[in-house]
């Protein structure tokens, strides 16, 4: 559970906020978009763990097509780290 064999396009993404240091695992890294301020727009209000750890979102376009979720990594790190501080 939770375990996948790396492939060749498979990627590791650091996230540093303060002094939290995470690594995320990625499949494959389709590549790096600029997103004007201006295309980015609240998160949707939810009650899933998810919507609560998204700063906002880039909604889809004629290039591409499925919304962007954009993450609030320092508000996601603290959360990992009270998870696992409190077990």
């Amino acid at each position: 559970k939770g375990e996948v064999k790396p492939g060749s396009r498979s990627r590791v993404v650091i996230g540093v906020c303060n002094d939290l240091v995470a690594g995320f695992a990625a499949d494959a890294v389709v590549g790096m978009l600029h997103v004007p301020t201006a295309e980015i727009v609240p998160a949707p209000l939810g009650s899933d763990a998810a919507a609560e750890h998204l700063d906002g979102v880039v909604t889809g376009d004629k290039e591409r097509r499925e919304p962007l979720h954009l993450l609030n990594l320092p508000k996601l790190l603290q959360s990992i780290r009270q998870r696992v501080v409190t077990r």
